[in-house]
């Protein structure tokens, strides 16, 4: 295991500053390298008091860029693919599908799937973090062709608005029930 501090805010493991342990691997083959944390030395932790404001404030600056792109990213996203005969996409839906249909997002990293792994049609929901606290809630529709898509999602969306007025009825009416 190995001491890092990290340089950014980092999902699940600490923010800007933290002195974090994790495997070596980690932090030599992907942390320290991306310029996400340095090893956390004597040296390294007695310069962190005087660099932690400056990281704050460039931080501030990536959130404010990452509002701005977030504005440009669209709530729904909709891809064509095909299915076998189990009705099983080929291949599964991944974070570099996203990327290619929505240009502003540049890591792959940021792209969060609600549900591991995509393999057939449908509505998933999906998050991705342009900064930890700018975060895009995306729906993704999923069907043979756009237009499918378009209307699948369409449908659910009349289906959830359905549901929910049978349900505020109820709560008007409560004598009133489905069985």
């Amino acid at each position: 295991m190995s001491q890092v501090i990290l340089k950014e805010n980092i999902r699940r493991l600490g923010r800007i500053g933290d002195v974090v342990s994790v495997r070596d691997g980690y932090a030599f083959n992907y942390l320290i390298p991306l310029n996400k944390a340095i090893p956390a030395t004597k040296e390294n932790l007695k310069s962190l008091e005087s660099q932690k404001e400056l990281m704050i404030k460039e931080d501030q600056k990536h959130k404010e860029v990452a509002s701005k792109i977030a504005e440009k990213i669209p709530t729904q996203i909709f891809l064509a693919r095909e299915i076998n005969e189990n009705s099983v996409l080929y291949g599964s839906i991944t974070a570099k599908d996203i990327l290619e249909v929505v240009p502003q997002i540049t890591d792959k990293h940021a792209i969060h799937f609600k549900n591991h792994h995509i393999h057939t049609y449908g509505i998933y929901p999906v998050d991705i973090e342009l900064h930890h606290d700018v975060i895009v809630s995306v729906t993704l529709s999923i069907a043979d062709t756009i237009e499918n898509a378009k209307k699948q999602l369409q449908e659910s969306t009349k289906k959830h608005k359905s549901v929910n007025k049978k349900s505020s009825d109820k709560e008007q009416n409560p004598e009133e029930s489905d069985i």
